[in-house]
């Protein structure tokens, strides 16, 4: 818990919540169940039973954490608190979950099917991959591997860097996709 940052807040389908990072590593994005449940306009323990009747979905530690049986930290009700949860819930919660972006993907496809705000985060999720497939995929014609280093030599170091992360971030989803299965 000593790895969660909150850096500000962000404005996610008009309510404001709190941009944390890590608890899955320290540059993934995490959101807690009580602004989840908030996004869908649902009651958090209508949430946090979904996450229990779900359980067996969920990868600890990949998909979700529960943060009240994470005590290694000697700020635990500071760190909760900046988190978004009040004293009382700290308290009284059997649980308080953080999700991944991926678990909270699987959360909102668990959810029922009349809630109109799954479909709404159900339809960002689905735009948002192929948007960045598609970008993926017109950077891929870009890498050639000679050009690659004539262009770079020709570049201060810090764009090199740069783009030297996007080559690695485009070689991982490159591998992603190797290995997607298609159906017909």
């Amino acid at each position: 818990m000593n790895n969660l940052v909150v850096k500000g807040a962000i404005d996610f389908n008009g309510i404001l919540v709190p941009n944390i990072y890590g608890g899955f590593g320290p540059d993934q994005k995490a959101m807690t169940d009580k602004y989840i449940a908030e996004i869908h306009e649902i009651p958090t323990k209508h949430l946090r039973q979904s996450t229990k009747r779900l359980i067996n979905r969920f990868v600890v530690g990949i998909d979700f954490i529960d943060l009240k049986g994470v005590t290694d930290c000697d700020t635990y009700s500071e760190v909760l608190e900046s988190l978004g949860y009040s004293k009382q819930e700290i308290i009284q919660s059997k649980s308080l979950y953080l999700f991944s972006e991926r678990g909270y993907i699987k959360l909102v496809s668990g959810m029922s099917n009349d809630n109109d705000k799954k479909w709404d985060i159900m339809n960002a999720f689905i735009d948002d991959y192929y948007n960045m497939k598609e970008s993926i995929e017109n950077v891929a014609s870009s890498y050639d591997r000679c050009n690659f280093r004539r262009y770079l030599n020709t570049k201060p170091n810090e764009y090199v860097i740069c783009e030297i992360d996007k080559y690695i971030e485009y070689q991982k989803w490159k591998n992603i996709y190797k290995y997607e299965v298609h159906y017909s």
